[in-house]
């Protein structure tokens, strides 16, 4: 992600290869964009399982159920 954004800035933009705010700079930066909301996404429903304890919770029923039917 910051690889490819300093790529985009310091190898494209200021070399003069590509305008910035133009529709290709639009078009290159649009992918890590992207990725990052969708990072963001990911982070939070982690934080939500992580800490609200529901998926431990299900964990420790689970682990009930199979040592009361064994």
């Amino acid at each position: 992600m910051v690889l490819g954004m300093f790529f985009i800035h310091w190898g494209l933009v200021q070399n003069g290869i590509v305008t910035k705010f133009s529709p290709v700079y639009f078009a290159l930066v649009l992918p890590y964009a992207y990725v990052q909301f969708k990072t963001i996404r990911v982070l939070f429903q982690l934080n939500n399982k992580h800490f609200t304890g529901k998926s431990q919770q299900s964990t420790v029923n689970n682990e009930r159920d199979l040592t009361h039917s064994a």
